[in-house]
């Protein structure tokens, strides 16, 4: 029968009606499928309403109380780069892949040379907000530059996970879906890592195979190389890529100067409550924090509990746990990462503020900052204040960039500090490598060049573009839900090292890390001990935006991991770790416990450990040997000493892998052991050189097929790193 002429649409509020008759002639697959169809109807019509109900905070971005008008969250519409170009009137989508912040630091400077020298119209675009579905209709007489890091072993970074899964999704296939885009790339990587600058090379690869043409060679940065050697190289590939660019677009270059893109306006109409003093989210502005907790609206947790794991000389280790108990969805699992955003020391706030020459009232004084032009994003909550700035959402403790001192040489007070700057960045490669040494932040460079006046030439907007947002620090979780759902924990050493003294600058000063620092000052605010900060660590305002971080707080989020434990607890584990690389197999070892006390068939874990000397830094060394009196024979613990005076002299952790060598080989070739590593990329890589040799040596494999076994390893998941650089 033609249903097409004798039947009508079918309205979901229709019923239908099955007589007996009908009934009876139906077997139990024709009800088995009735009722599987009934189901699926009833859930198709219920998406949005019984469940998958929109989070109604997901709109909301930062917004200016006083002008609420296009800074919501876009829609699918405003999500097409596309139509955002043709509506700004842009000529390049600068699209950034950032991990740090410093692969967009380098996109704004890029795009801020774009108009200065050429006219040339470029818009600065975040790969996480738009649909690059779009991208196949991207216009031909129109550019795209990537600048994108590699994270880890050749990953993506966080805000490049929908660009990555777009290239190798199903949807995009080795067809001519890109033939009309042309592109320029440059990646930011460390050698130090195996799959140096992967992340990029794997992008043009299928944006080619798509039909893409990339224009020019690819620039790579290595961080390897040295603290300079990445903005050295981003240098000379913009000077090739500016130049082909040039020719395209049919402009001629121009001297640069300064061209901000952002304006800070010096009186806003907004109420105090509505000025962000150092919130993170409009949620913790308005007093809801705790709805849709993600990297833009971190939670406020208290400080469970927090300890010194040791302190000699200038080391310092703090184990910390945090209170999640009141926000149900913040939930974690062995393996994953706990962020945590810190706040920037006092005295490096108080030493920017003299530098720039702010007086009282300009510090604390309501701002509101505003594109000059649409397009442009504004990075941080605004209105808020200069010190506000200064204290919580911009990196003002980082290195000085080859860009920003480029840009300050005009704006020197006096002739002997433009004359400094513009030495330093004349010879950036030598110098800026010397001052990097020394870890001089911004402030310190103006302090250096020009010491005896203050800096009121420099805009805050120049900062503001410059240094890269305040970003959360990242820690291996060092705790299992299956013992502590609710309070998960970090290890972090402090980070306080001697800065090597310079012809420029001969009086060493200590670096501080600002995360680590900030967590010891938390552990000794609740310990009573503050004054033993003021000579060897810094100190910060604790308390936090309008006392909001009071308890004490802090700002964290949950981030998971692939680094995670085999499903079949009875498969055999081998941990690998050095100094704090320890943390997540803490985790490990406790989810194993639990379940063995469950009655569970859990499987040998055999810990490798390495320090610098067992009464010194040897992390967690009671729960060690009081989890193997309570579990004999489950865990099986190795250490490695490299400052223990003994007749081995230093021992390192991948020597001792390697007398174990023939232990481990038989329990990945025959038991199917897990292999995790967790520490240092050098490590990591000095492991990986023994693992290869013993499974030549005691899997009677050659090196390639002991290195394609590891690859397959790699593939399966059953051997996995979370490795960092120094």
């Amino acid at each position: 029968m033609d249903r097409s002429k004798n039947a009508w649409p079918l309205s979901p509020h229709d019923t239908f009606y099955l007589s007996p008759k009908v009934v009876q002639h139906l077997d139990l697959d024709d009800i088995v499928a009735l009722v599987i169809l009934a189901f699926l109807s009833l859930a198709y019509l219920s998406y949005g309403y019984l469940y998958a109900k929109p989070e109604p905070n997901n709109h909301l971005f930062y917004v200016s109380p006083q002008d609420t008008s296009g800074l919501v969250r876009k829609s699918q519409d405003r999500r097409n780069i596309v139509e955002k170009m043709r509506e700004l009137d842009k000529d390049v989508a600068i699209f950034f892949g950032s991990q740090s912040g410093r692969a967009h630091g380098f996109a704004s400077s890029l795009a801020r040379e774009c108009r200065a020298r050429f006219g040339i119209k470029a818009l600065v675009a975040d790969l996480d907000d738009y649909d690059h579905r779009h991208l196949s209709t991207f216009p031909a007489n129109k550019i795209m530059i990537l600048i994108l890091a590699t994270y880890g072993e050749g990953g993506p970074s966080d805000n490049a996970n929908t660009f990555h899964e777009y290239l190798f999704g199903s949807h995009h296939e080795k067809t001519s879906k890109l033939a009309s885009l042309r592109y320029f790339a440059y990646g930011l990587g460390d050698s130090n890592y195996r799959l140096y600058n992967r992340f990029v090379d794997v992008v043009d690869e299928r944006m080619q195979a798509a039909g893409a043409l990339r224009l020019g060679y690819i620039g790579k940065g290595d961080a390897a190389l040295g603290n300079t050697a990445t903005e050295d190289s981003f240098g000379k590939w913009k000077v090739d890529m500016l130049k082909a660019l040039g020719e395209i677009m049919g402009k001629e270059a121009r001297p640069m100067t300064y061209e901000p893109s952002l304006e800070v306006f010096e009186q806003c109409a907004a109420e105090p409550a509505d000025i962000y003093l150092g919130e993170p989210s409009p949620q913790h502005l308005t007093g809801s924090p705790k709805s849709n907790i993600n990297l833009q609206n971190p939670y406020a947790a208290p400080v469970a509990l927090s300890k010194e794991l040791f302190t000699r000389g200038d080391r310092n280790c703090v184990h910390m746990e945090f209170d999640i108990s009141k926000v149900p969805s913040l939930k974690y699992v062995s393996g994953d990462h706990l962020a945590v955003w810190p706040i920037n020391p006092e005295g490096e706030v108080a030493r920017l503020i003299e530098v720039l020459g702010w007086d009282e009232t300009m510090r604390n004084a309501c701002i509101d900052i505003v594109p000059k032009e649409n397009g442009t994003p504004v990075l941080l909550p605004t209105p808020t204040t200069r010190e506000t700035v200064l204290r919580y959402y911009l990196e003002i403790c980082g290195p000085v960039s080859y860009d920003l001192v480029g840009c300050m040489k005009e704006l020197a007070p006096s002739e002997n500090g433009k004359n400094m700057l513009e030495a330093l960045h004349r010879d950036w490669t030598r110098i800026g490598e010397e001052l990097s040494t020394k870890y001089l932040n911004v402030a310190k460079v103006m302090q250096l060049a020009e010491p005896s006046q203050p800096w009121t030439n420099v805009p805050l907007a120049l900062l503001i573009e410059s240094l890269p947002k305040l970003r959360p620090r990242y820690y291996s979780i060092a705790s299992s839900p299956s013992v502590a759902a609710r309070k998960p924990a970090i290890t972090a050493v402090v980070n306080a090292m001697p800065s090597t003294p310079t012809t420029r600058s001969p009086t060493a000063e200590r670096f501080h890390g600002v995360a680590t620092n900030y967590l010891l000052a938390l552990k000794r605010h609740l310990h009573g001990e503050l004054d033993s900060l003021t000579a060897d660590h810094p100190n910060y305002a604790l308390s936090g935006p309008r006392n909001k971080l009071e308890g004490p707080k802090v700002l964290l989020y949950i981030r998971p991991s692939t680094f995670k434990l085999p499903t079949n607890p009875a498969r055999p584990i081998i941990m690998v770790a050095a100094g704090t690389g320890i943390a997540p197999f803490r985790g490990f070892i406790q989810e194993r416990g639990k379940l063995a006390s469950m009655g569970k068939d859990v499987g040998r874990a055999l810990l490798f450990f390495g320090c610098r000397h067992p009464d010194e830094d040897f992390l967690y060394r009671d729960e060690w040997e009081a989890f193997q009196q309570q579990q004999p024979g489950m865990l099986d613990l190795v250490t490695a000493f490299s400052r223990l005076d003994s007749a081995e002299g230093k021992v390192y952790v991948q020597q001792r892998v390697r007398e174990r060598g023939q232990e481990v080989a038989r329990l990945l070739l025959e038991e199917q052991a897990y292999f995790y590593i967790c520490g240092s990329v050098h490590m990591a890589a000095d492991v990986r050189v023994a693992l290869l040799e013993m499974l030549a040596q005691w899997g009677s494999k050659s090196g390639e097929e002991a290195d394609r076994y590891l690859k397959m390893l790699k593939k399966i998941k059953r051997y996995q790193e979370d490795v960092w650089s120094s």
